[in-house]
């Protein structure tokens, strides 16, 4: 599997060197001139995160359309249990590095300003991107699963609920913290977010639903009935 998450990196590699030097030029400013304001500087770099994370699961997802990759992985000499873990092990390896080097960028050249809460935020993230890393390829692998009458409005019904649920999640209480001044009526619930993502349980059920998210994407992959489309 490791050499197999090799290739993957060396078959992305151009994109993946552009981010992650994206990602280092981001955080080192973050170090140097926002560490001391977390407060206004931290959503500039969880964005930036998200936007990596967000631009290399879109280009992902258009290679798996275009080059047929399940295809591919099919013929590989390998269980189709480390087929289904393959297809997600990318993206997110890829976050786990982006969170790993925050942190250790930040222990080292900024550790006096290092406040609990950007642990357990970024905990919560890491659940999101669990979640938005798997969703594409549930529907893609529900819609193969699954071809009864009306499962096209169903799983599209579906899909599209967890986009705007995941929209206003992610826009209104991880990207843009001002942004429910012009809307009185989800400050509340923007409150109610806050307390959910920044520490103790919340955080950890967040992360525990994106990974069990994650688990699912590979158990439908397994039961799909063609691996040709």
């Amino acid at each position: 599997m490791l050499q197999l998450l090799k290739a993957e990196f060396q078959y992305y590699k151009s994109s993946s060197i552009f981010y992650l030097a994206v990602f280092l030029i981001v955080d080192f400013a973050f170090i140097g001139w926002g560490s001391d304001v977390i407060e206004k500087s931290y959503p500039g770099i969880r964005a930036a995160m998200v936007l990596i994370m967000f631009g290399l699961l879109l280009m992902r997802q258009i290679k798996i359309q275009q080059e047929k990759t399940d295809r591919f992985y099919m013929i590989l000499p390998i269980s189709l249990n480390r087929i289904s873990l393959l297809r997600i092990m990318f993206l997110t390896v890829f976050w786990i590095i982006l969170f790993s080097l925050f942190w250790i960028n930040n222990l080292i050249f900024s550790f006096n300003y290092l406040i609990g809460f950007l642990f357990w935020d970024l905990i919560s993230l890491s659940g999101i991107v669990f979640a938005a890393i798997s969703i594409p390829l549930l529907h893609r692998d529900l819609n193969i699963t699954f071809q009864g009458k009306n499962q096209k409005l169903i799983i599209g019904s579906i899909y599209g609920l967890i986009i705007v649920l995941g929209y206003i999640f992610l826009m209104l209480f991880f990207i843009v913290s001002d942004s429910t001044e012009a809307l009185n009526g989800f400050v509340q619930f923007r409150r109610i977010a806050h307390i959910m993502t920044s520490a103790g349980v919340g955080p950890l059920l967040i992360l525990s639903a994106g990974s069990a998210l994650l688990y699912l994407s590979m158990v439908i992959f397994q039961k799909r009935k063609t691996y040709l489309d």
